[in-house]
């Protein structure tokens, strides 16, 4: 019993140990901040708003519906206790990517065997460059990595013990945490669902059917209020979105160059072919499908499913909506279920074709595992330091130098600013609102928009001013194709942009 307990405690202890170390390389990495997008404007911005009494509205005075308000409101807790909130934001990151760490050694100490292969797999979580990119963000994925890795280490053991209307609820309540913060976690609630319904103790059918209803009604709450609340505010459910221009071909050929990328150690987000990518995605599919089907009584059957479940909604996702373009970020809650999927794989090649880890074999397994931790390790610490040195995103010492915001900074009070960069100029001068310059198409379309009325308006009835960055992206219309329609006239011109005034003045009608 002593030495069971004691393989336990240094098995944990390896845990906390790998935790531990992701969560200190993400504070070094992130001494100037974390990394900031226009997304993290949003939610910072809707955070302070919530914190302040504003209610959940961002820096353009939009109510926050396009991203569910998880990470706002984690802000906004924080500013409520007096704690500057890019400080408090950089810790929680560092927490979440800890604990996910911690919850997949905990989930891949149930399934293998062989110490070493424990320790390879938890420590290359730890030192991945998916988790280490999205956890130096201000960003939700790492707070849904949490979640969604504590939702498989609970649904892992439905099959151990009877699942009682307490454990669903608390099942239920991970889903929900999910979907809190990203909307993908939507996703979870069918896939609980049916793992539930499959393999869920007791092991009559009609009472894990139960059990998979009340599940999925319990985990439905928060969604379906949040949806209610997007529909009061700008009458969507999620968001105002455009649909999407991408095919599943080329859906799943993003998805097979974010995975070889991963597989590569390559830190750059180009979509490029990748034949490792198909390869591994392959591989996880097919021993996926395989244990959820041909072998549903595998021990890693629920965890297959989840799999090929999340990854087919990532899909779905992107085929119907103009979203990203499928990268680390949107595949990060499927690096921790793949790697599990592939260290279990191997382990059971090794172990069927009864390889020992004695003699030369044990040398040149370390050595392998080795070279794995030391080649994710190097493009870790790369990572790590090109971050700490210059930061990330709007968080960037251009940024912070940024002549052109500073300028911005010194207009009246009373003006109004549109800006191609909104997230970053309001990033760096903090000051509301922050509105989006007229968009020629929508967020990854070629559909044509016209020049919004609504800037048109301002610029005629307001003191209003366009803040034009060189740096952005380009599905705006240009100055010189807004200076006739909006008087626009050049105030200053900076290293890094142009300062623009509408000269129209206050019409009798209109305004």
């Amino acid at each position: 019993m002593s030495g069971r307990f004691l393989v336990n405690a240094r098995a944990m202890w390896l845990g906390i140990g790998a935790a531990i170390s992701a969560l200190v390389v993400n504070i070094a990495a992130t001494q100037h901040g974390l990394g900031f997008s226009p997304d993290s404007a949003s939610y910072l911005s809707a955070g302070l708003n919530l914190a302040g009494g504003q209610g959940l509205v961002t820096y353009s005075g939009d109510p926050l519906t396009i991203f569910p308000p998880g990470v706002s409101i984690v802000v906004a807790a924080g500013r409520v206790v007096g704690l500057d909130p890019i400080v408090w934001m950089r810790v929680f990151n560092s927490i979440c990517i800890g604990v996910t760490v911690l919850l997949a050694h905990v989930v891949a100490k149930r399934y293998l065997q062989s110490r070493l292969l424990l320790t390879t797999t938890t420590f290359y979580i730890a030192w991945s460059l998916p988790l280490a990119t999205v956890g130096q963000m201000l960003w939700s994925e790492p707070p849904f990595l949490a979640a969604s890795t504590a939702f498989i280490a609970y649904i892992d053991t439905i099959r151990d013990k009877n699942l009682t209307t307490r454990r669903t609820c608390v099942l239920a309540s991970l889903a929900s945490t999910a979907f809190l913060f990203r909307y993908s976690g939507i996703a979870l609630i069918p896939l609980g669902a049916i793992i539930v319904a499959r393999y869920a103790r007791p092991t009559r059918r009609i009472e894990r059917c139960r059990l998979a209803l009340r599940f999925a009604v319990v985990a439905s709450v928060v969604p379906v209020l949040l949806m209610l609340r997007n529909l009061s505010a700008d009458s969507t459910l999620m968001g105002a979105r455009s649909p999407s221009a991408d095919s599943i071909i080329s859906s799943l050929h993003m998805v097979a160059s974010t995975i070889g990328r991963w597989a590569t150690f390559e830190a750059s987000e180009t979509v490029a072919p990748n034949r490792l990518g198909v390869v591994i995605v392959s591989v996880v599919l097919v021993a996926a499908i395989w244990h959820s089907i041909v072998a549903p009584q595998s021990r890693v059957a629920p965890l297959a499913i989840y799999n090929v479940g999340y990854l087919a909604s990532v899909v779905l996702a992107q085929v119907t909506t103009a979203l990203d373009v499928i990268g680390s970020r949107l595949l990060s809650p499927l690096f921790v279920p793949f790697v599990l999927i592939l260290s279990v794989q191997f382990s059971n090649v090794v172990r069927s074709r009864g390889v020992g880890w004695r003699g030369f074999r044990t040398v040149i397994a370390v050595t392998a595992a080795g070279s794995l931790l030391v080649a994710s390790l190097s493009s870790l610490v790369d990572l790590s330091v090109r971050s700490s040195r210059h930061g990330i995103g709007f968080s960037t010492d251009g940024w912070r130098r940024s002549s052109l915001a500073h300028a911005a900074a010194r207009l009246p009070s009373d003006s109004l600013i549109y800006s191609n960069q909104p997230g970053g100029l309001w990033v760096t001068v903090r000051r509301e609102p922050i509105l989006v310059a007229p968009e020629r198409t929508a967020w990854r379309s070629d559909a044509l928009k016209p020049i919004s009325p609504g800037f048109l308006r301002d610029a005629t009835c307001s003191q209003t001013y366009l803040a034009w960055f060189y740096d952005a992206t380009s599905n705006f219309y240009e100055p010189e194709e807004l200076r006739r329609p909006a008087k626009l006239e050049r105030v200053s011109e900076h290293s890094d942009g142009m300062l623009y005034r509408s000269s129209g003045q206050p019409s009798a009608t209109g305004c």
